[in-house]
């Protein structure tokens, strides 16, 4: 992998917050209360980011990231897999103008069997893969069913047969580039898509 100067590993911290099922809590709301960490611009304007709810997982979207249902709203949910019920830690973001909201997975409450241990200690944090927390035989089953429910969008291309996914024959180590961002005294990483926080990292397994 990409070996970068040494630097200390990220770790994520959440605030401790009582939850019950069907409610949530929040710690901050509104741009006035943001943390100077999470970035503010025209383009993505973080909103509420320490909300919980518990919810269960949907199918795969299309950003690769499970959907669930709260409140009427469509979340996008990192960190999971189709099925589960688990705890996510809420965001609530507008960018060009328009309201979103996603969830981090913070606790699993009924796990999947197709769950696994990421080997990456950055995973979540850095947000660059998605799926190394799902064992890689079901990953290939999962990106078949999105070519099929891509293609039964169009009902002339809806009894197309899709083939197996065909297997990489290496797991990690298969990018040749990557884009890193650079913050204060020479610190290398990523910026998380969902919450912008700045993850420092000293490797990178898939490069």
């Amino acid at each position: 992998g990409l070996t970068l100067k040494q630097l200390p590993l990220f770790r994520i911290g959440f605030h401790n917050q009582d939850l019950v099922s069907g409610q949530r809590t929040r710690a901050y709301h509104g741009a006035q209360q943001r943390p100077a960490h999470v970035a503010a611009t025209d383009e993505y304007h973080v909103l509420v980011e320490h909300e919980l709810a518990r919810l269960t997982l949907g199918e795969m979207g299309p950003l690769g990231d499970t959907l669930a249902e709260l409140d009427g709203e469509s979340v996008n949910v990192f960190g999971g897999i189709p099925g589960e019920e688990v705890v996510c830690r809420l965001v609530r973001y507008r960018r060009k103008r328009k309201a979103y909201v996603s969830g981090l997975v913070v606790e699993v409450v009924k796990p999947s069997p197709h769950r696994v241990a990421s080997p990456c200690p950055y995973f979540g944090g850095c947000t660059g893969c998605q799926w190394q927390h799902i064992d890689y035989s079901h990953q290939l089953e999962l990106k078949q069913d999105a070519v099929v429910r891509e293609l039964r969008r169009y009902p002339s291309l809806d009894d197309l047969p899709v083939s197996p996914t065909v297997p990489s024959p290496g797991l990690f180590g298969y990018r040749n580039h990557a884009r890193l961002t650079v913050r204060q005294r020479g610190s290398t990483g990523f910026v998380n898509r969902i919450t912008r926080r700045f993850v420092k990292i000293d490797e990178c397994m898939i490069m």
